[in-house]
């Protein structure tokens, strides 16, 4: 009895570590054969890409409109062709720069501001005159300087201050040395018309000109 038990309880052991490895055997597979695990096929639903246009926003004034006026209750919007019917004033004006360079002086064609002006009634003593551009840069002329050409003269060459024997006056310019103002200042743009030898101080010289507003 003593003898018996011990091979039994091998006996036993044996069997059990026999099962164990013919599972793992049947589970794992042979070394020739390389397991190949089960996926669940996945299911996708493609959806069609819907392709999204935005509009760029348009970099063109609206069709004919060049121009608007205001003084009070009244308002004109003028289109470049109206602006070339009105009389025409053309003559010689040149800047001096902010930083000190001379640019000009070149002919200009348009229209005198006064004229511009009297399209809503005009101006009287007293009243402002609003120019703005097409990115909202301001510049405000006083009565005596759109009615009076009251504006600082200097000479082309020193750039000291002297007198023109003719009269100064700002326009409204649409043509610059007999062409249109180019995209660089225009279509419309402020020009001090003081004679061929003469300049102004650049601050005046409004670019992009959009609209102009009477005030008080």
């Amino acid at each position: 009895m003593k003898l018996r038990i011990p091979r039994l309880i091998i006996a036993v052991s044996c069997l059990a570590s026999l099962s164990i490895l013919a599972v793992l055997s049947a589970s794992c597979g042979g070394d020739d054969e390389e397991a190949t695990p089960t996926l669940a096929a996945a299911t996708s639903t493609q959806v069609a890409p819907t392709a999204v246009v935005t509009k760029p926003a348009s970099s063109t004034p609206a069709t004919g409109a060049a121009l608007t006026v205001v003084n009070g209750d009244q308002s004109k919007t003028l289109s470049l062709e109206e602006i070339e019917a009105l009389p025409a004033k053309s003559g010689w004006g040149g800047m001096l720069t902010s930083s000190g360079a001379v640019k000009g002086p070149f002919q200009y064609k348009g229209v005198a501001l006064m004229d511009i002006l009297a399209t809503v009634g005009g101006i009287k003593d007293g009243d402002k005159v609003k120019v703005i551009a097409k990115d909202n840069y301001a510049t405000t002329f006083s009565y005596k300087q759109v009615a009076e050409g009251d504006f600082v003269t200097m000479d082309a060459k020193t750039k000291d201050e002297a007198s023109p024997d003719g009269e100064v006056v700002a326009i409204l310019a649409y043509e610059e040395n007999g062409a249109l103002v180019g995209e660089s200042a225009g279509p419309l743009r402020i020009a001090i018309l003081s004679g061929e030898d003469f300049i102004t101080e650049g601050n005046w010289w409004a670019k992009f000109v959009v609209k102009i507003e009477v005030g008080s």
